[in-house]
């Protein structure tokens, strides 16, 4: 049963990237707004840069 085991692997990790990568994504959000009040970043049309 080597196939049910892959299966059930390649579940959970795709369960946990997704969580890393909605972690990721909350970061990077946190990050952005942090660095935008501070006028570091400027936001322009879903692309930022950094000044």
């Amino acid at each position: 049963k080597a196939q049910d085991r892959t299966a059930t692997w390649s579940t959970a990790a795709s369960k946990k990237v997704k969580s890393y990568m909605a972690l990721e994504a909350v970061n990077k959000s946190r990050a952005i707004t942090l660095l935008s009040a501070s006028g570091k970043i400027k936001i322009k049309s879903g692309q930022w840069e950094i000044n």
